[in-house]
């Protein structure tokens, strides 16, 4: 499964944050690739290929926040998503509780990530799952799930934060 990666990642999220008609503003984006086979009675019976992105949008008015969630990484979709969530801060009631946005700060790098792991096959999946089955003793049937998922997350926002971290899941 390949990544994006953090330039095309980031790189929406800094466009759409330019003209973000709010006092503050940060959005957060997570991209998830799973592959998942199931098997039941000692056989692979299915094989599914996910690919599901997300972004949340904060805008900050005062100190009211509006939310809107997307899941397309157009900026001119972000855009859009900034403008009614900074309609839904105008029109909410201020939290004086509310902390900011994030300022920068050194962030420190993610190991998270394996490049095997990301590498995984369908059929290596189908090897693992043989081998479990084939250590099933005699009259017993083996059941389950092999999935391994590719994570991305990406967060910006009007301060300068800019941040990026993938990771692999087995």
């Amino acid at each position: 499964m390949t990544l994006l990666g953090e330039d095309r990642l980031l790189a929406p999220l800094r466009q759409a944050l330019r003209d973000v008609p709010a006092d503050d503003a940060d959005i957060h984006v997570h991209r998830r690739r799973a592959a998942i086979t199931r098997y039941a009675h000692s056989s692979i019976h299915q094989n599914a290929l996910s690919d599901e992105t997300h972004a949340t949008v904060r805008a900050i008015v005062g100190k009211a926040v509006g939310v809107v969630t997307t899941n397309s990484l157009e900026p001119s979709d972000l855009r859009r998503a900034f403008k009614d969530a900074t309609s839904l801060a105008r029109a909410s009631r201020p939290d004086d509780e509310w902390p900011g946005v994030a300022e920068p700060e050194p962030i420190p790098a993610p190991s998270a990530y394996h490049e095997e792991t990301a590498a995984t096959t369908a059929d290596a999946q189908a090897k693992w799952i043989g081998a479990i089955c084939a250590a099933i003793p005699k009259g017993m049937r083996a059941a389950g799930t092999a999935q391994v998922e590719v994570t991305e997350d990406a967060i910006a926002n009007t301060r300068g934060v800019a941040a990026y971290a993938p990771t692999t899941m087995a």
